[in-house]
């Protein structure tokens, strides 16, 4: 399926929306593929099919700190100088600090016109940040100005995400279980998952509803999904 979204005076929120309206997808399809593998198993589900939804969490996870990668790349142009005082320099060093710098560190940039260079700085910034938790989320976002209270209600949600996938990631999802029966990592079902999936894909759709066009869906032509 191709998804076409118009957004001729955002283009970084347009490929925003396509890109997190396809990962939707996807991740859904594992979702699927989940439910395929166990549908005529009775009782409690082994691990190893686990692992499909639990691959599905961090990809939602995934999309979710791209998209938020986006968004700033769209916002943080356009900020306040204080704002912008606060990413570095791009190739100035490797903290991810800002500091003052002597005019010379320019001219390896000498081709460079000052937009070209603030947005390179802006993109090396942003891929050296991530989004643990929804104070991070927020915290950005209103940097930006960008209205919360429809956001608000969706944050328990994405909260919980991005708890279990942290927990996943660092410690392999496992728990301390004894006795016979006992699974040594922790349960999930494709109910939470599809659920967790639609509050991102809801959260984006309420962060660039200002920007973003009426989406158009087309087959493609050999028909695939």
């Amino acid at each position: 399926m191709k998804i076409t979204v118009q957004s001729p005076d955002a283009p970084l929120l347009e490929e925003l929306t396509e890109h997190s309206l396809m990962n939707y997808y996807r991740i859904e399809n594992l979702i699927q593929l989940y439910e395929k593998e166990t549908k005529d198993k009775k009782g409690k589900r082994f691990n190893h099919q686990i692992d499909i939804l639990r691959s599905a969490v961090v990809f939602i996870h995934a999309t979710l700190e791209d998209g938020m990668r986006s968004i700033a790349k769209h916002y943080l142009p356009l900020c306040d100088k204080e704002i912008i005082d606060k990413i570095p320099l791009i190739d100035i060093n490797k903290s991810g600090k800002p500091e003052k710098f002597f005019l010379g560190r320019l001219l390896s940039h000498s081709d460079k016109s000052v937009n070209e260079l603030i947005e390179e700085s802006i993109s090396s910034y942003l891929d050296k940040i991530s989004f643990s938790s929804v104070s991070d989320i927020a915290s950005m976002l209103s940097t930006f100005k960008i209205n919360q209270s429809k956001i608000n209600k969706l944050y328990p949600s994405i909260e919980e995400m991005m708890k279990r996938r942290h927990h996943i990631v660092h410690r392999a999802d496992k728990i301390k279980a004894s006795g016979p029966g006992r699974q040594y990592a922790k349960s999930l079902s494709a109910k939470k998952v599809r659920d967790w999936n639609d509050k991102v894909n809801i959260f984006f759709a309420l962060v660039v509803e200002e920007y973003v066009r009426p989406i158009f869906w087309q087959e493609n032509e050999k028909g695939q999904h």
